[in-house]
């Protein structure tokens, strides 16, 4: 295989190789797909769960799934859009089982999806994430996966309407009413903070 041409997407092409080297039995690839794929999907189970614990078993539900799908997984190109479906759908499991218990937002449970880049800034930082957090908890679910598909996982709004099983239309106003709804939220907080 050559370079990619232009317009063609370089992880597409690194995709389609290591799948194609997964299906002639070289489980190596397999690895490969998962240290491309997985940080972004975990990331995702922790924003949509809010628990470390249960993204971590999300996680392994998606490696498994992707593990014994792979060799019959029609692609091209499709293997992202694919796994994040996994993921959302184990998630929606995962809290319709727990019987929609709140989320229990421990700063601990997100340490590693937003990392801290200037120390002086650590503690305003953390207590922003939080912030965040605990606004896209408060959430309806549609809302909360459309956004964290869209800015945590970089999804176009095509890709998160076809995982979602709505129109694109549908996507739009949800992340547009999730923004919303988090501004209120974070404004709402920032005027109490400047009230103590």
């Amino acid at each position: 295989m050559g370079e990619p041409t232009a317009g063609e997407d370089p992880e597409r092409g690194t995709e389609e190789a290591l799948v194609a080297r997964f299906r002639s039995g070289d489980s190596r690839a397999f690895d490969e797909l998962v240290d491309i794929h997985m940080d972004r999907v975990f990331a995702v189970a922790v924003e949509l769960l809010g628990s470390r614990q249960d993204a971590e078993d999300v996680t392994q539900e998606v490696l498994i799934k992707l593990y014994h799908h792979l060799p019959r997984l029609r692609m091209p190109g499709r293997l992202r859009p694919w796994l994040y479906r996994v993921c959302v759908n184990q998630c929606i499991d995962r809290r319709r089982s727990s019987r929609r218990q709140p989320l229990e937002l421990d700063s601990s449970n997100f340490a590693d999806c937003w990392p801290a880049t200037d120390p002086a800034t650590s503690v305003v930082a953390a207590a922003l994430r939080q912030s965040v957090r605990a606004a896209l908890a408060e959430l309806p679910d549609q809302q909360r996966m459309a956004f964290t598909l869209r800015h945590f996982a970089g999804l176009s709004i095509s890709e998160i309407a076809e995982m979602l099983r709505c129109a694109p239309a549908t996507v739009r106003v949800h992340l547009s009413r999730a923004t919303h709804r988090l501004r209120e939220a974070l404004s709402e907080e920032v005027s109490t903070d400047e009230s103590l």
